[in-house]
This record gives C-alpha cells, structure tokens and sequence, in this order.
C-alpha cells in the first residue's frame, strides 16, 4: 500500500525527487520497467543532476541489491 501513496503522490506533484526515490524504490523491488519510467521522468525535472543518470546506470549494469 505505501509504494501506492508513494506513486499517487509522484503522479499528482511536480517533484521530480519523488520520481528518484521511485525509481531507486522499483530497482530495490527488482521491477525495472517502472525503476527506467521513473528515471526518464526525474531526468526531465533534474536536467542537470546527476542521480537519474547514476540511477540508470546501476540499472543497466544489473548491480546487485544489498
């Protein structure tokens, strides 16, 4: 149930940290497809950080969980 307010409250705001934190979130939770829309849309309100970039790259790399 949180992950769902969590994604409500991502859906319904403009903040594109609560897109980062899905997305490390979907990636904890071995569900890529979601962890890679989440990162596109914290890119596109973080153009200039570097976190959705990093995010994505432990993405593609496959990096282990702890």
């Amino acid at each position: 149930q949180r992950i769902g307010t969590l994604e409500d409250l991502a859906r319904d705001s403009d903040a594109p940290q609560l897109q980062v934190l899905l997305a490390y979130i979907y990636y904890q939770m071995d569900r890529p497809v979601e962890a890679s829309t989440a990162i596109k849309a914290a890119r596109r309100g973080l153009p200039s950080s570097a976190i959705p970039n990093r995010l994505e790259a432990a993405l593609q790399a496959g990096v282990s969980r702890p």
